[in-house]
């Protein structure tokens, strides 16, 4: 491959290679870089694999750095060593060696005790917040947010009253009234402050991308990665997904793809309507 670089023959430029750009500057790592391409081996590479795959071992080429092929097999019961081959043969048919090759699973007990650190570090913790408490906290930190993204919702409804204790089958069938918690993201989509971008998800079984386009306008928010949960390879139980992003006034499809890839997608896409603000 021609690694000639000089400014005649330099890719363009763009927010990673300019992130890149800055830490060698300072000299951040020592002016190392060192990418990685994880792909979870359940099945076979497509278009988008191939593009994450110039992404990473391109840049790490144009930086006369490394990249590491890191197998992110977090789901046994789908992955065999045929995808790990098959991956394995794909990157080399593009004409990229990776520096090292390494398995997520292998990190599996390091990465429970790096959680466990961060919690005895107040650096971390269990989330056990009830809906109105994830409200408070949520309205609290958007203060000072460029962007808050909304990946997943609380419950509609919650109990009026908690029990204080073990309700017994023998005292008889309980009456449970319930209250409807609020909306976060509609709330701040209401109450937004200047320049701060609103991200929500929706999941739908039907119509879904006029039932993602009303809750967009709804909610006042500013994009919003809508999916079918009834598609084959999509939504709940599985290790892909397939999305359409939408903005006012424009879509985008992305195609069926691991959900890393559909979270490179998304964060994408957030850049790139910053960068148009």
């Amino acid at each position: 491959m021609n690694n000639d670089n000089s400014p005649d023959n330099a890719p363009a430029s763009n927010f990673i290679r300019n992130m890149i750009a800055e830490d060698i500057t300072n000299n951040k790592h020592g002016g190392r870089v060192h990418t990685r391409f994880p792909p979870e081996p359940n099945g076979y590479l497509h278009l988008g694999h191939a593009k994450a795959i110039c992404v990473n071992f391109g840049l790490a080429l144009q930086y006369s750095g490394d990249c590491n092929l890191r197998f992110d097999d977090t789901n046994p019961e789908k992955e065999n060593d045929e995808y790990m081959r098959s991956i394995q043969e794909d990157v080399s048919w593009l004409g990229f060696e990776w520096s090292e090759l390494h398995y997520a699973s292998d990190y599996f007990d390091a990465l429970y005790d790096f959680a466990l650190e961060l919690i005895d570090k107040n650096l971390a913790y269990i989330d056990s917040l009830t809906a109105e408490q994830m409200r408070d906290a949520v309205l609290a930190a958007s203060a000072g947010a460029d962007v808050v993204v909304m990946a997943a919702a609380v419950a509609d409804f919650r109990p009026v009253a908690v029990a204080g204790r073990k309700l017994k089958k023998q005292d008889g069938l309980p009456e449970i009234v319930l209250a409807a918690n609020k909306d976060i993201l509609a709330e701040l989509g209401a109450n937004r402050s200047e320049g701060l971008m609103l991200v929500g998800f929706a999941a739908e079984t039907n119509d879904v991308v006029a039932n993602a386009v009303e809750k967009l306008e709804r909610k006042n928010i500013d994009m919003i990665i809508a999916n079918d949960v009834h598609e084959v390879g999509a939504g709940f139980s599985t290790d892909t997904n397939r999305v359409t992003i939408i903005t006012h006034g424009h879509q985008v499809e992305v195609k069926l793809g691991s959900k890393y890839e559909i979270a490179q997608a998304v964060i994408s896409s957030i850049c790139d309507h910053l960068e148009l603000d």
